[in-house]
């Protein structure tokens, strides 16, 4: 009986530290803000950039396993799925890691928000807010 293959790296850590770090061959240049790409050695200190490792590693190791019978897959991930996160991760204007430098990190924080007000999500208040007739109507 022929499961699921077994992972390469059992966690995204071991993949940035092992494989996805070493392989990233770019140069990083600019004062944080500035036109340029930028990597904050503390990466996992930075919450979107270990939610877009995380989804890399886990679209990698399908595309490994793909591999066996897939000869595009590889190209297909470095393609579609490495090359636009690193765009954003990489971004030293806007990326979350724009403001940190090889030395200091930053801490960027996350979006603002405010507390979603009671009985926002009932179907009724979607539909006058949203000018759709009500569900059954």
């Amino acid at each position: 009986m022929t499961g699921q293959p077994q992972p390469r790296y059992p966690n995204v850590v071991d993949w940035v530290e092992s494989w996805f770090a070493p392989a990233i061959n770019r140069r990083l240049w600019g004062k944080p803000g500035q036109p340029g790409k930028r990597w904050c050695p503390r990466w996992w200190a930075h919450p979107e950039v270990v939610l877009r490792l995380n989804a890399l590693w886990r679209s990698w190791e399908a595309a490994v396993a793909a591999g066996a019978t897939d000869a595009n897959a590889m190209s297909h991930w470095w393609l579609n799925h490495c090359e636009p996160h690193l765009r954003v991760v990489l971004d030293s204007e806007h990326g979350p890691m724009a403001l940190c430098s090889q030395e200091q990190h930053v801490d960027r924080g996350g979006l603002d928000v405010e507390p979603v007000p009671a009985g926002w999500w009932d179907r009724s208040a979607v539909n006058r807010r949203t000018n759709r007739p009500a569900a059954g109507r």
